[in-house]
C-alpha cells in the first residue's frame, strides 16, 4: 500500500451511491454494529441506504468525498451544512495510514466559509476525532439506537 495524496481524494456523486454505501455499512458491520441495539443497527442501516445517501447529496451544501486506490474507494466522508461530518469510514485494511486525517482535511478546505465543524462520533473515535482537533462538547448520548459523543472543532483559528 502506498501513501495517498490529495489527487486521491475526489467529489462523489449519487454515481457512487452504491460502492460508498457498501463501504460503510461493511466497516460499521465489523467494527461498531456490535456495541449497538438492534434499533441502532437499524436506523444506522437505513441512513447508509443508497438511496437516501444520493438523496442527500442532491441537497445543497452538502457533499461526500471519496479516497481512492489503484480505483478502489477506501474512505469516504459525507458533511451535510458545510460543517456536520455525517459519516467518516475507512476501509479495515487502510485505518491508521492517513486516509480518514486526509478526507477530514479535504473536508475542512470544503468548508472554509464556516467558522467551525462537528461530528456525533462513534464513541470508539472519539480519539481520532481528537488527534484531528475536535473537543467533546457533551458527554456520550444516545438518540435512536445510536451511540455518540458530540464533538466540534474551530475553523477560524
Amino acid at each position: 500500500m502506498e501513501a495517498l495524496s490529495e489527487k486521491d481524494i475526489v467529489a462523489l456523486s449519487s454515481l457512487q451511491a452504491e460502492e460508498a454505501c457498501a463501504l460503510v455499512q461493511r466497516v460499521f458491520d465489523a467494527t461498531i454494529a456490535a456495541t449497538y441495539q438492534k434499533q441502532g443497527r437499524e436506523h444506522f442501516h437505513s441512513f447508509v441506504d443508497p438511496i437516501a445517501f444520493a438523496s442527500r447529496l442532491a441537497t445543497p451544501a452538502h457533499f461526500a468525498l471519496g479516497a481512492y486506490s489503484e480505483g478502489i474507494l477506501i474512505g469516504m466522508i459525507e458533511v451535510r451544512d458545510l460543517s456536520h461530518i455525517c459519516l467518516l469510514f475507512t476501509d479495515l485494511a487502510w485505518q491508521g495510514k492517513g486516509v480518514g486525517s486526509l478526507l477530514v482535511q479535504k473536508a475542512q478546505e470544503r468548508c472554509a466559509d464556516s467558522s467551525w465543524m462537528d461530528v456525533n462520533a462513534a464513541p470508539n473515535a472519539v480519539s481520532f476525532y481528537q488527534k484531528m482537533g475536535f473537543v467533546p462538547t457533551s458527554e456520550e448520548q444516545e438518540t435512536d439506537g445510536i451511540r455518540f459523543v458530540p464533538m466540534r472543532k474551530d475553523l477560524s483559528e
